[in-house]
Order: structure tokens, then C-alpha cells, then sequence
């Protein structure tokens, strides 16, 4: 069966996220479970023991204290990881809690501080009506992401978390399946309790004015599993991709990052697989894409590998910066084969969705030249047959 493997291109348009809930308005709708009291709020404190905390993160919050939560990376990958990333950049520090409904939750992280900012890059939602087996119930305590939302086309918005998260006060199993949960906290629920219990709201939405939203003075995060450890990457292979009419580009791949992979492109190359094949899809300012048999982006080798992308569960710290290399698929995660794309420009929101496993290390004008000269015959950067660069041969040696 021909599969078409393409780099799909995030939509960037800006969703608002105004709410956690359908519709904008969820209201209460829960039944508590008592379980552990932390200064009168109600909460399963063992509930956690059910998943293997990656990560613990510290949330201060001026005039109220500090809440401390586990993460749980297993369970939702991505959200973790991009949450760790934005905590630990900065992004949050001096962000606000704008939403808030006692009896249901606390929402902040918001740059513009109503509901409607984001960090600039969306991810994958990481809940099970989304294809994702996240186990982790609304109760009181869990840490989950807001997103966009619509009353009837719902699974439109299914992508569009960024950096906004919200903390539930009391058990929300009414969200299950529809946002992703990633954490639990451990200490600090008292401190919940009075967020929500003490909130100024203005609607039954729980909007707080500005001057009333608690402020966030900072949140970091520390990663405690090794399977998630940032890995620096370690040239351990060189390509040399040599381009008819266009010349040499010479790379370092990652053995350390991208096992599997790395191992794949080697031998597909020193069998001399891609010899004489093209890059058939290149979109100037993106990238270019070659490595197809049949030239329009249908072939493969005939074997499939492992996806080593975070959205797969597998830790890559390697972004979709200018001039890595990166493999092509098919939507299933475990598809890639032969096809390979190379960066002209960065395109972060290919992050955690495909498997990058190398850098150009020299020749990047030889990606410039062909992506800026490419004419492509449609918006997907297809491009016909007698125009298609020719690979003279690929050859890879260890270092």
C-alpha cells in the first residue's frame, strides 16, 4: 500500500484560549471525594502513586505561598516537557491567574492575561479522545492544560494547547478525555483552597480583573527520570549527500538522540539505497524533502521504523532548527522509512512530532540555493518529475 508521507505545517493562527471547559462556561458539575484534608480542601493525596512522577515542579505565588506538584511525563510527554520548557525559560514568571472558579478550578500562564494569549507554539492534546492513552482523572489536585474549545466541532481545537494550564479545586471528572492532565500536586493545596475560595471574580466564567489575579513570581521544574534527562546531542556518524548540478552537503548525525534512526539512514545509504533518487517537495523558507523511490512522495524501503519523537514517547531534545535533518512520515507515528528532510528555516512546531537526527555542518548554501530556486507546481512544494534535484549518492561513516 502507498502511504504519503508529508511535514505537516501547523496552522499558526491564533486561537483564544478562553476557557477549559465547552462552550466557555463548564460550571461546577462535581462530586468530591474526600480523602486527604490539606487545611480543609478535600483531595485523594495518594492519588499520584498511580503514575511514575519524570518531573517535580515548584509553583510560587506571591501574598499566597508555594504548591508543589509531580509530573507525570509517561502519561503526556509533550505536555510535560513543553510545560518544563516554558517554566524553566522564564515564561511564566510574573504571568497571573485570570480565570478562576471555586469549586472547580484555577486558570493562569496567559501572557496577555484574559485568556486569549499563548506562548507561540500549540501542542498535540494528550487525551484519550484524542488518541492519546492518558489515564489521569480531573480530581481535585490535578494539574491539566487549557485550550480552545467549540460547543459542536470540539475535535477542531483538540491541538491548540500552548502554555496555559489550570489546577483543579474540587474532583472534574466531566474533563476527562477532552484536556490533558499531567501532574498532581503534592503540597500547596491549602494554598488552592484560598485562590479559589478567596477569588474577586466579575461573571459566572470566573474572569478576575486584572488588578485581583494572583501573580505567578515564578515556576521551575526539575526532571527526576532518566528517560527524560536532556541529552546534548554527540556527533557520532558523518553524511555526505552529494547533489547533481548543486554539490556536496556534509553532516553530523546523533546516535545519542535518535538510536534507531541514525542506524536506518546508515545502512539505507551505504547500500546505496537513495543513489540516483530526488528530492521531490521542497518549500522554500521550510525545507526540502527527498528519499522517495517513486519521486512524489509515496515510497518507502519497504521497512518501517520507530518514531523517536516525543509524541511517540520518546525523548528528543533535538529541534527543527535551521539545517537539521529530520525524517518524513505518514500520520502513524511509526511509519517513517527512507524519505529525510533537511531545514532551511526553523519550523519549532515539527518539535516532538518527527524524528530529527542530525545538523548540517556544511553546505547550508547548497540547501539555500536548491530551496530558493525550486519551483514548485502547487502550495505543498511538489515538484515535477524533470526538476527534481537528483542525490548523486549519500554515504555515511562513523566518526
Amino acid at each position: 500500500m502507498k502511504k504519503f508521507l508529508v511535514i505537516f505545517i501547523a496552522l499558526l493562527a491564533m486561537l483564544a484560549l478562553v476557557s477549559c471547559g465547552d462552550g466557555g462556561n463548564t460550571g461546577n458539575g462535581s462530586n468530591n471525594t474526600p480523602g486527604a484534608v490539606d487545611n480543609g480542601q478535600y483531595y485523594d493525596a495518594s492519588y499520584g502513586s498511580n503514575f511514575e512522577t519524570t518531573h517535580k515542579a515548584v509553583i510560587e505565588i506571591e501574598n499566597y505561598g508555594v504548591i508543589k506538584l509531580d509530573l507525570y511525563g509517561k502519561e503526556a510527554p509533550v505536555t510535560v516537557v513543553n510545560f518544563a520548557n516554558l517554566a524553566n525559560s522564564g515564561f511564566y514568571n510574573g504571568l497571573t491567574f485570570h480565570r478562576i472558579i471555586e469549586g472547580f478550578m484555577m486558570q493562569g500562564g496567559c501572557p496577555s492575561g484574559n485568556g486569549t494569549g499563548s506562548s507561540g507554539t500549540k501542542i498535540i492534546g494528550e487525551f484519550s479522545n484524542n488518541g492519546s492513552n492518558n489515564k489521569i482523572s480531573h480530581k481535585a489536585g490535578v494539574i491539566s492544560m487549557a485550550r480552545s474549545g467549540h460547543s459542536v466541532y470540539d475535535y477542531y481545537y483538540y491541538d491548540t494547547a500552548s502554555c496555559q494550564f489550570f489546577i483543579v479545586h474540587e474532583d472534574s471528572a466531566f474533563l476527562d478525555g477532552n484536556y490533558a492532565g499531567f501532574g498532581m500536586v503534592t503540597e500547596g493545596m491549602n494554598v488552592v483552597n484560598a485562590i479559589c475560595t478567596t477569588a474577586i471574580t466579575k461573571d459566572s466564567n470566573g474572569s478576575v480583573d486584572r488588578v485581583n489575579q494572583p501573580v505567578i513570581k515564578s515556576i521551575s521544574v526539575e526532571c527526576v527520570s532518566e528517560d527524560f534527562k536532556v541529552k546534548a546531542p554527540v556527533a557520532s556518524h558523518e553524511a555526505v549527500i552529494e547533489i547533481q548540478n548543486y554539490g556536496t552537503i556534509t553532516l553530523e548525525l546523533y546516535e545519542n538522540i535518535a538510536p534507531i534512526t541514525v542506524a536506518n539512514f546508515e545502512k539505507l545509504a551505504n547500500e546505496g539505497f537513495y543513489n540516483g533518487l530526488t528530492l521531490h517537495r521542497i518549500i522554500k523558507d521550510f525545507m526540502m524533502q527527498g528519499g522517495c523511490p517513486l519521486g512524489d512522495g509515496t515510497g518507502d524501503s519497504g521497512t518501517d521504523i520507530t518514531g523517536e519523537f516525543l509524541a511517540n514517547g520518546v525523548y528528543n531534545p533535538l529541534s527543527h532548527k535551521r539545517g537539521v535533518i529530520s525524517m518524513a512520515r505518514s500520520k502513524e507515528y511509526n511509519s517513517a522509512s527512507s524519505q529525510f528532510f533537511i531545514m532551511q528555516d526553523d519550523a519549532p512546531h515539527l518539535d516532538y512530532n518527527y524524528a530529527a537526527f542530525g545538523m548540517v555542518t556544511s553546505g547550508l548554501d547548497i540547501v539555500d540555493r536548491i530551496c530558493n530556486e525550486a519551483k514548485p507546481t502547487d502550495s505543498n512544494g511538489s515538484i515535477a518529475k524533470a526538476d527534481q534535484p537528483i542525490i548523486t549518492s549519500i554515504t555515511v561513516t562513523k566518526k
